[in-house]
């Protein structure tokens, strides 16, 4: 499947929209909106220079997950809307993503590692 302009991926994950449009599916918009939680505070850490008390030092490494899973939950909205079956890139990305996610809320590092002392 064809890649989405950045600009569009990180719009939709400041806005929930993409193209005017908003995810049509219902459980691929519930995921992104849970997905823009981890942007915002992503983007917060990132922009403020203050780290998160949960992505600490991995914020910026956060904020590229965003991105790749924001843009195969369009692609695979896209896909639905045109009645063929998402690819097996969402769902490799989303367990990929979210489990680093789960990883750093456990207090460890994004790759199951435990963090050493900051």
């Amino acid at each position: 499947m064809a890649e989405i302009d950045r600009a569009v991926v990180t719009g939709t994950l400041h806005g929930s929209m993409y193209h005017c449009e908003s995810i049509h599916d219902p459980e691929l918009r519930d995921e992104l909106n849970r997905l823009r939680k981890w942007w915002d505070r992503a983007c917060h850490s990132v922009t403020t220079g203050k780290k998160d008390p949960i992505l600490l030092d991995e914020a910026e490494y956060a904020s590229e997950w965003c991105i790749r899973l924001a843009e195969q939950i369009i692609l695979a909205d896209r896909a639905l809307r045109s009645g063929d079956q998402p690819d097996f890139a969402l769902q490799h990305t989303r367990e990929w993503v979210w489990n680093r996610f789960d990883c750093l809320e456990s207090g460890l590092q994004s790759n199951g590692v435990p963090r050493r002392e900051l």
